[in-house]
Formats: C-alpha cells, sequence, structure tokens
C-alpha cells in the first residue's frame, strides 16, 4: 500500500497544511468536509505537492522536515523547485 506525503493549500486563505497518509483521495474529501481540527472551515483545500512513497516511515520523514521549516515561503519554493527538477 503506497503512503503519500502532500501539502494543501487553502483557496480562500492561502495557507499551507502539510500530512501525510494511505488514501490521499479520502484525506482531501475529509479536510474539505471539516474532519480536521486543524483546516475546519478555512477551506476548501486544494493539492498543492504531493509524493508518493513505499512506506509510511518515508512519508512521515518527508512530512516531519517540512513542518519542521515552519516558513511557508520556505515550503512554496521547495515545491517550485520539485515541480521544476
Amino acid at each position: 500500500m503506497p503512503y503519500y506525503t502532500y501539502i494543501l493549500q487553502s483557496e480562500t486563505t492561502g495557507q499551507l497544511y502539510v500530512g501525510q497518509t494511505n488514501d490521499l483521495d479520502d484525506r482531501v474529501i475529509r479536510h474539505n468536509s471539516n474532519q480536521n481540527k486543524y483546516t475546519k472551515n478555512r477551506g476548501p483545500w486544494c493539492v498543492l505537492f504531493s509524493r508518493q512513497f513505499e512506506t509510511r516511515v518515508e512519508a512521515m520523514a518527508l512530512e516531519r522536515q517540512l513542518k519542521s521549516w515552519k516558513s511557508a515561503a520556505k515550503v512554496k519554493d521547495w515545491v517550485s523547485r520539485q515541480q521544476s527538477g
């Protein structure tokens, strides 16, 4: 079963959310139906970036790295470099 690290962006506020899951489509639906405390009433959310991994450990490692930056600008710059490279 694949796992994903994903970055969502709020279409209303521009805010980012970083997470990991084994069912990306379902997770986005749950975020957009206000089933997540952090993203509740801040959407709609769209997927800015996702990367698939073979293990949850790998997905969690990237999630931790991205969250450790604590800067939306740094995360967006990293996403931009991933998409252009």
